[in-house]
């Protein structure tokens, strides 16, 4: 993440590879391969509670996706 939260939205640090593309899968929270971050590691850089990270993320606007452990 980069710079603050405004409201509901913030902003990620992509590089400048141009890896990434409109539409590509992104995880923020959770597992995706061999790469994990948690709740609390992400709380832990911007400096507050898990608690707050999980409230803080709008239901009605965000895009959830659920997996049982499989990809």
């Amino acid at each position: 993440m980069v710079g603050r939260v405004s409201m509901d939205s913030f902003g990620v640090d992509v590089g400048t590879e141009g890896r990434v593309k409109v539409g590509d899968t992104v995880t923020l929270i959770g597992a995706d391969g061999p790469d994990r971050i948690t709740v609390e590691e992400m709380a832990k850089r911007i400096g507050t509670i898990n608690y707050e990270v999980t409230c803080d993320i709008a239901l009605d606007r965000s895009e959830r996706h659920f997996l049982n452990g499989q990809d």
